[in-house]
């Protein structure tokens, strides 16, 4: 009996011994580090965005404490600066000064009373016609009153504020907090007219507006809102780390990263060039469905100005988000985010977890069951529709800069170095 000759190629063989043989990425910029099969793997979102690989350049980050994401994240953009690409961290927990010192990049801090003020309506910038000037703005600060009203806005709120935005943006590039909060209090009779209304009548409307926006000048914020320059960091700041850790594990944390981003978002829309925007300890924020929903419209939109957003989490569970008022979690948006982030770097997860990512990002049952077990720095990489198993390398400068532990270590030492505290 003859048995017919079997020709196969080697792309056959990635089926056969996933993780040690495939294709490779259709880049070489940007060492990550190595695969399972000892080859170098390198990964440059903007390479693979450009030439259609990917449809889009985020990418979210996840995986249990101490596996090595912070190591990454940091590594990854100290690479891309290198590279000549811009860098601003949303920075919760206030870890990323060491890498702002090793880049040149300019640090603010974000807080109340902050000598650098914030204009949460930034410069809505030459660049745009006036329409888009003012859907830019409305949009952006839609938002925050919805953050700071701890809900929607009614369908004749957003009327009003329009209105009052319009009237202020007429001519203009540049509008205030406290100016949409005179023009919400005070509209004009054509506005009025405009509604069939009684100006008082469209002051009455717009009045829980006017007061949520009064709110962030003053008590927990401070003067962090009382900014009326048009940026928070002028460019050309080739990076910016900005430290929101005084509001971290606060329900002000959302409000702050809206008005950040919004501020922030029509100097890039205007600068352009190749940017990585981190969110890291995005868990923090991404379980409210109104910042979620901000979000995942800014990662639409990101990619048409040149920026690629890293989103930092610790688990799948993390993107549940909460439905107003009823306390359950409902994972639709956040899943939308991920679903966002076309490519995903997995370190290790409990198993609980690793079954959520199965459905989250389409994995097999054999990657699955390798996330339970993953060793400290190797991740599983999702590209596109590629899978890599991957140990991420460091060199000895990033070494220095993703010591997350070297502040509670100096502590030790400087309380060893002081000797014995006597007790009482």
């Amino acid at each position: 009996m003859k048995i017919p000759v079997h020709e196969a190629t080697s792309l056959q063989l990635g089926a056969t011994f996933p993780f040690v043989t495939g294709p490779k990425l259709p880049t070489r910029h940007l060492l990550i580090g190595r695969e399972r099969s000892g080859d170098d793997f390198c990964y440059d979102p903007f390479a693979l965005y450009q030439s259609g690989y990917l449809t889009n350049p985020n990418m979210v980050v996840m995986g249990q404490v101490g596996r090595g994401k912070s190591a990454f994240v940091k590594s990854f953009l100290f690479r891309n600066f290198a590279l000549g690409r811009r860098i601003i961290v949303i920075d919760p927990k206030g870890e990323y000064s060491a890498l702002a010192a090793q880049i040149g990049a300019r640090r603010v801090v974000v807080a109340p009373n902050s000598p650098t003020p914030v204009n949460p309506l930034g410069d809505v910038g030459s660049h745009a016609t006036g329409e888009e000037r003012a859907q830019l703005v409305h949009r952006n600060l839609a938002v925050i009153a919805a953050l700071a009203l701890r809900r929607a806005l009614r369908p004749e709120e957003e009327v009003a504020l329009a209105l009052a935005l319009n009237r202020l943006l007429q001519g203009r590039r540049m509008v205030t907090l406290r100016e949409v909060i005179e023009s919400l209090r005070v509209p004009t009779l054509d506005d009025a007219n405009s509604l069939h209304l009684e100006p008082a009548e469209l002051a009455e409307i717009g009045a829980a507006t006017a007061y949520s926006f009064q709110r962030l000048l003053g008590g927990q914020f401070g003067t962090l809102f009382h900014g009326d320059g048009a940026r928070i960091a002028p460019f050309p700041y080739r990076s910016l780390v900005l430290d929101v850790s005084a509001f971290y594990r606060s329900d002000a944390l959302s409000l702050v990263l809206v008005a950040l981003l919004g501020s922030l978002e029509t100097q890039l829309r205007a600068e352009g060039g190749m940017t990585l925007l981190v969110v890291d300890e995005a868990w923090a924020v991404v379980d409210d469905p109104v910042t979620s929903g901000f979000l995942r419209a800014f990662f639409k939109l990101a990619r048409s100005f040149g920026l690629a957003n890293l989103l930092v989490v610790h688990r799948p569970s993390d993107l549940g988000v909460r439905r107003s008022g009823l306390g359950a979690a409902d994972a639709s948006i956040g899943e939308g985010l991920v679903a966002d982030c076309e490519s995903a770097v997995i370190y290790a997860l409990a198993r609980p977890e690793a079954r959520r990512a199965q459905h989250l990002f389409g994995l097999s049952s054999r990657e699955t069951e390798l996330l339970a077990g993953l060793g400290r720095g190797v991740a599983l990489w999702r590209v596109g529709e590629s899978r890599f198993l991957v140990r991420h390398e460091l060199s000895a400068v990033e070494a220095e800069i993703i010591d997350t532990d070297q502040a509670m270590r100096r502590s030790r030492d400087e309380a060893n170095r002081a000797g014995p505290r006597e007790t009482r």
